[in-house]
This record gives C-alpha cells, sequence and structure tokens, in this order.
C-alpha cells in the first residue's frame, strides 16, 4: 500500500527518494527524501522493521507535502527551532494518521521523545497550535490519499 502512495505521490510531484545512508529525512532544496534501505530496517526484525521502515517513509513524505510547490509549509533552515517543533509535531501526526489509514502498525519510539518538549513548549504558547498542526496533517493526508475520506478518517486518527 505505501509502495502504491509513493509511486503516485512521486509521479504527481516529482519528489525522489535515495535509499542510502544511516538516517531518514527529506530534504526541500531538492525535494527529495533519504531512507536507509529497507534491511537497515527489518534485519533485527522484520515484520516490525518493515512497520518502521513504512512509519518513516510516510512521516518524509508527509514533510515533502509542505513543499513550496505543494502546501507550503516553510521550516527550511529552523531545525531547533519552534518551527521545526510544530513540522515536526504535523509529521508525526500525518505519519500516525497515514499509517492507520494504510493499515500500518505504528510505535512510539524513544527518538520522538526529543521532539515531545519542542511539541508541548509550542501548544503551552499556543494552545490552538494542536489544532492547526492536526488542520496541516489533514491537508497532507488528503494530498497523499485523495482517494480516502479525509474527515472519517482523521476522526478514526484521533481516536486512537
Amino acid at each position: 500500500a505505501v509502495a502504491a502512495v509513493w509511486a503516485q505521490f512521486a509521479e504527481a510531484t516529482g519528489c525522489k527518494l535515495s535509499n542510502s545512508g544511516d538516517r531518514a529525512f527529506y530534504r526541500p532544496a531538492t525535494h527529495e527524501i533519504w531512507m536507509p534501505t529497507v534491511e537497515q530496517f527489518t534485519a533485527k526484525n522484520p515484520e516490525q522493521g518493515l512497520n518502521r521502515y513504512c512509519a518513516t517513509l510516510l512521516h518524509e513524505m508527509t514533510h515533502a507535502t509542505g513543499h513550496q510547490k505543494l502546501l507550503q509549509r516553510d521550516f527550511a533552515n529552523r531545525f531547533g527551532t519552534e518551527a521545526y517543533a510544530f513540522e515536526e509535531l504535523v509529521a508525526e501526526i500525518g505519519s500516525a494518521s497515514l499509517c492507520q489509514s494504510l493499515g500500518i502498525e505504528s510505535e512510539l519510539r524513544d527518538d520522538h521523545a526529543s521532539y515531545i518538549q519542542g511539541w508541548i513548549e509550542r501548544i503551552k504558547q499556543d494552545k490552538y497550535s494542536i489544532h492547526t498542526a492536526a488542520r496541516h496533517a489533514r491537508e497532507a493526508l488528503a494530498l497523499l490519499l485523495p482517494e480516502a475520506p479525509q474527515e472519517e478518517k482523521l476522526v478514526e486518527a484521533e481516536a486512537a
């Protein structure tokens, strides 16, 4: 299912995917997603690793929907800032919603904890920011899964 979503997204947007290296990230300047190989995720536990690979790719694809030619979310050159933490929140909500829509089991991992403090600070400063992040994630979901009934999927994801 993720392969089909990727193929459709890549064809529609020109986003590229490179499977190399040891970390996952989206590079806005080249509109490219970099992912470690699937084998790096599946070496210890094939099923859990494949789910983790898919969830990570969907996270990066959510970032890619923010490209200047798509939904125009801007977080370039802001690593470590509130804007970057906010974009991470959008990507996490988007990834979780996409995983739920595609039947992929996702998990909260230890490396997610580093983002939580930024999210908490953002929400403390602006109590509506979680709603704004959810709206941006819903827009990303609509772009990545245009045939899915969006409101129903978002309600199901929020209930989970």
